[in-house]
């Protein structure tokens, strides 16, 4: 299969490789995508709703004005993606077991969002709004969290993340210990 036509409607894509593939203007609806290289490919103005991509690599993709609608990532490569060039009605994304590197998330509406179990190292979240999203899990090295809505977030069990509490709001955010300590590093006090 070689994605040459603009609508898709319940496929199974297998092991595809579509590596710096220009697959503009397209519909996707209720497709598949397993084993997929996406790597470098140019999704602007393209629909995604219901789908679901396992194992996939989509690093450095190009999702301008692209829309996605309950789309899932499990166990995929997300590198470089500028999310925050994403068509913004009605974004509904979750990731699970990713490794999401070097992204973009400003300015988007995230809310209750999954990205469980996930690596998420050197990525911004600016002015983002993430009420009632998951980071249970999570290891976000690296992870820019400014001027975020955090209120009700689950950073259960997540590791290496470095949060102001003055920058953000964090209202009912559950965390763990001892992680949870590293909120207080801003303020440069010493625990014994």
């Amino acid at each position: 299969m070689a994605l040459k036509h603009s609508t898709y409607h319940d496929e199974n894509v297998v092991g595809l490789n579509m590596e710096n593939a220009s697959l503009t203007h397209r519909e996707f609806s209720g497709c598949v995508f397993q084993d997929c290289d996406f790597t470098g490919a140019n999704f602007a103005d393209t629909r995604f709703i219901d789908c679901f991509f396992q194992r996939c690599n989509l690093s450095n993709i190009n999702v301008e004005n692209a829309n996605m609608q309950d789309v899932t990532f499990e166990e995929s490569k997300l590198a470089g993606i500028i999310f925050s060039a994403l068509n913004t009605f009605l974004i509904d994304v979750a990731f699970e077991n990713c490794k999401i590197i070097a992204c973009d998330f400003t300015d988007l509406n995230l809310r209750n969002t999954k990205f469980t179990a996930c690596t998420v190292h050197e990525t911004d979240f600016v002015n983002t709004s993430l009420a009632g999203a998951s980071f249970a899990k999570a290891d976000l090295q690296g992870t820019n969290f400014r001027n975020v809505n955090l209120e009700n977030c689950n950073f259960a069990a997540a590791t290496r993340y470095y949060i102001d509490p003055t920058q953000n709001r964090m209202k009912r955010a559950k965390f763990s210990v001892p992680e949870v300590l590293s909120l207080l590093s801003v303020f440069q006090i010493e625990i014994d």
